[in-house]
């Protein structure tokens, strides 16, 4: 005798019943493994079938039909369940979306472990499952196969947990997570002939058969009309060349042309002389100059559209103007504007190295040096997709690219690159300490740490959701999480 509950089980071998007429057997499609659902961050699955993690007792609906070639008209999939990344002992329980939650659970776990099941359940509402979790983990789940027909909810007008018991024409087996009901009985009367289905589609065309022999050839016909001239045939060779002849009258001046384009820049020249013995400027110290004491009024001064970036280079403001693709100085003792210059395309974050104004093009994928001084251009170099916020480590430029998963590391002196580093996803705002730089990833929710002489990874370290920024205070690094509305201190 089979105890089970109804709600949950296929019918797959249905051949009759000892009613006057059972329903039609359900058919199993099988389908290559096709990954439909995985939380893990690095996954890239789009919602609703990736990122975030399970969470404790909560539960999640994921729409089954139309992904992995499920068909609308499916009833059922066989899936197999994974979980990896758990917090602590749990289990999971699939039911049919809309459907009301089973106590029985389709995987279990412990804190750590990675397991895997399969399970076969039924499609409910909107064509998903939903998954109850008891104790957050991620969870990764393939589709190997798919039902059609009808869904076992009820037998004899009986639900929830039935026992089932074989007998002279019934047969109850099992098979893995497969239930066959089977069942025979005497055919009944034979039905009315249905109306003729449509005429199918024409088949290929047969294969040619073979050429016959050749018949006897018939009386010359008439001599056809003449034929239209044919096409002029292609030019002889070139003859030799004449003589030349007496050089004519010397024609008027022509209109002045209009002026060239711009040569490329030339290349730096020499170093000019040592300037007298001032104040070093370390790391540290650039960091600090952000706070001047001088302009804590409350005033507003004008700039360009859609100001983003901003960066003190030790008298003047320097503000990046994302709709007008270019940077203002404003000379920070009153806020007088010194100048506008022209960068790339939609400037984000802007940096100052001790002498020069670097500046990320978040739409033309590189940065542009300008002379703080002045605010000559000193060159645009290429880095990478989307470059979003940079830092200045005391001798080199590292800049995030939120596209490309990295940051790049340009010597301050002449932007040679120095090598890119692979980091979170989505990389945003960008600090250095004193001797590492710390990067805010965007989507994973956490920040790197890498050393700035060589790069080396030093960490991964968790703060909350979506961060975009980073400052250090000589001590700390502080982190604002744009999605949970807090600020982390690493």
């Amino acid at each position: 005798m089979r105890r089970l509950a109804l709600a949950t089980v296929v019918l797959v071998g249905w051949t009759g019943s000892a009613q006057a007429q059972g329903p039609p057997a359900s058919s199993y499609h099988a389908l290559g493994p096709c990954r439909v659902i995985d939380t893990r961050p690095a996954s890239g699955f789009p919602a609703p079938f990736g990122a975030p993690k399970l969470a404790t007792l909560g539960t999640r609906d994921f729409p089954i039909t139309a992904s992995c070639s499920v068909p609308a008209t499916a009833t059922a999939v066989q899936l197999n369940v994974a979980v990896t990344n758990s917090e602590g002992v749990g289990y999971l329980t699939l039911f049919p979306q809309g459907a009301v939650r089973p106590i029985a659970s389709s995987i279990n776990y412990a804190a750590g472990q990675t397991l895997s099941n399969a399970a076969s359940i039924a499609i409910g509402a909107g064509g998903g499952v939903s998954v109850y979790c008891r104790t957050a983990t991620d969870l990764i789940v393939d589709v190997t196969g798919y039902f059609e027909g009808p869904v076992v909810s009820t037998v004899n007008g009986l639900s929830g947990d039935v026992s089932l018991v074989a007998g002279t024409n019934v047969t109850v087996s099992e098979s893995g997570s497969t239930l066959t009901i089977s069942a025979t009985t005497a055919p009944g009367p034979e039905g009315p002939v249905g109306p003729t289905g449509p005429t199918g589609a024409t088949g290929p065309q047969g294969v040619e058969g073979p050429v016959g022999a050749t018949g006897p050839a018939g009386p010359a016909g008439p001599t056809g009309a003449t034929g239209a001239t044919g096409a002029t045939g292609p030019q002889g060779a070139e003859g030799p060349a004449g003589a030349i002849g007496p050089a004519g009258p010397t024609g008027a001046t022509g209109a002045t042309g209009g002026t060239g384009a711009t040569g490329p820049q030339g290349s730096q020249g020499p170093a000019g002389p040592a300037g007298s013995a001032g104040a070093s400027l370390n790391p540290m110290q650039i960091a600090q100059l952000r706070w001047y004491d001088a302009i804590q009024t409350g005033v507003a001064f004008p700039v360009g559209s859609r100001p983003h970036g901003i960066a003190f280079d030790g008298a003047n403001m320097w503000v990046s103007n994302h709709f007008g693709d270019t940077v203002m100085k404003l000379r920070a003792s009153d806020g007088a504007n010194l100048g506008t210059f022209p960068v790339g395309t939609r400037p984000w974050g802007v940096a100052f190295d001790g002498a020069n104004i670097w500046v990320a093009n978040t739409s033309t994928n590189n940065v542009t040096k300008l002379r703080a001084s002045d605010g000559a251009n000193l060159g645009t170099f290429v880095v990478g997709a989307l470059p979003r916020d940079l830092a200045f480590d005391g001798a080199n430029i590292w800049v995030t690219k939120q596209t490309d998963g990295n940051v790049t590391k340009l010597r301050a002196s002449d932007g040679a690159n120095l090598g890119t580093f692979p980091v979170g996803a989505d990389p945003y705002g960008v600090a250095f300490d004193g001797a590492n730089i710390w990067v805010a990833n965007y989507t994973s929710s956490n920040v790197t740490k890498l050393r700035a002489s060589d790069g080396a990874n030093l960490g991964t370290f968790a703060v909350g959701s979506l961060p975009r920024a980073g400052a250090f205070d000589g001590v700390h690094i502080w982190v604002p999480n744009y999605g949970s509305d807090t600020v982390s201190k690493r």
